[in-house]
């Protein structure tokens, strides 16, 4: 008779958040404890003084829980099951209503790569959005398929196709007999000409890498073209809420970066003033905000970024 308690770091706005800890709990009469957006310390001290016995988490935080060095046992002494814990992945996307394909439970001989089979009524087919190839691009279509986007008819045009396909924006492809595996985000290729990878770093505390020693050892695991070009240290890596790494303000990173001359900068920087490079001069109220942020508790002088900021 025990209520269920678990912690809410998903966006409600995604299906996972929405469908899965939201609504399948609240009619449950479970517990649910909302965070506004994930923190690291805010979770971990969640598990360590309130009794979650429930745990609905996504890749990042599983890598936290299993490397992070402040976890020990004690995060996990309300968590049901623990010595019963099966890893079944699968791919969904909020305009797939959930799940489009699963690892099954009990599923023998499991493929930690792959993201399991169809849902029933699911169909996939792969096409090089270039040449028109069946591989490449995943595409689903099922009943459970979205309609379209909310009063966005060209965004609609670009995703579905004519035969009622919603394209991901995924490359993959399937392997018969092991599932569906995820190769990369089209958007996210690195490209032969005009482009050249860059590394955003966070060193453990005490390391004192240097950018050479990293661009040694990359360049020995990889093709040329994608040897790293540029090495940037930072104190964190800007994350959705769902723990998707934010592309667009890395390279807000990088820019302010490459304007201060340092290959060292602090993310809370660009939280601060995401909207002005180094040359642009805030408004005094904004300039005035920096005293409320208390960024010096995270380790950045404030003097320090109001000089770099105006």
């Amino acid at each position: 008779n025990t209520q269920d308690i678990l912690p809410c770091f998903l966006p409600f706005f995604h299906i996972y958040g929405l469908v899965i800890t939201l609504l399948g709990h609240l009619t449950h009469g479970c517990k649910l404890v909302t965070m506004s957006k994930f923190s690291a310390s805010v979770y971990l001290d969640l598990l360590k003084t309130q009794p979650m016995n429930l745990l609905y988490i996504v890749p990042p935080v599983a890598i936290l829980l299993g490397k992070h060095p402040d976890v020990s046992t004690e995060h996990f002494r309300n968590v049901r099951h623990i010595r019963e814990i099966e890893f079944n992945q699968g791919f969904g996307a909020t305009e797939t209503t959930s799940l489009g394909t699963s690892t099954f439970k009990k599923t023998k001989n499991i493929d930690f790569s792959a993201c399991g089979v169809p849902m029933a009524g699911v169909t996939l087919k792969f096409i090089d959005p270039a040449t028109g190839q069946p591989s490449g691009e995943m595409c689903v279509k099922s009943p459970m398929i979205m309609k379209g986007y909310h009063k966005n008819p060209q965004a609609t045009a670009d995703t579905m196709s004519d035969d009622g396909y919603f394209k991901t924006g995924d490359l993959g492809h399937y392997k018969p007999g092991v599932g569906l595996f995820i190769t990369d985000r089209i958007k996210e290729l690195i490209k032969f000409y005009g482009e050249a990878p860059k590394a955003f770093i966070i060193r453990k505390s005490g390391q004192t890498t240097s950018e050479e020693e990293l661009q040694d050892f990359v360049a020995g695991q990889v093709a040329g073209y994608k040897k790293i070009e540029e090495v940037m240290f930072v104190q964190d890596i800007p994350k959705t809420a769902s723990g998707k790494i934010l592309r667009k303000d890395l390279k807000k990173i990088y820019a302010l970066g490459r304007s201060s001359g340092s290959s060292s900068y602090s993310v809370l920087s660009i939280y601060a003033l995401p909207n002005y490079l180094p040359t642009n001069k805030p408004s005094k109220k904004e300039a005035d905000g920096f005293n409320d942020l208390n960024l010096e508790e995270h380790g950045v002088p404030i003097e320090k970024l109001k000089l770099r900021s105006l």
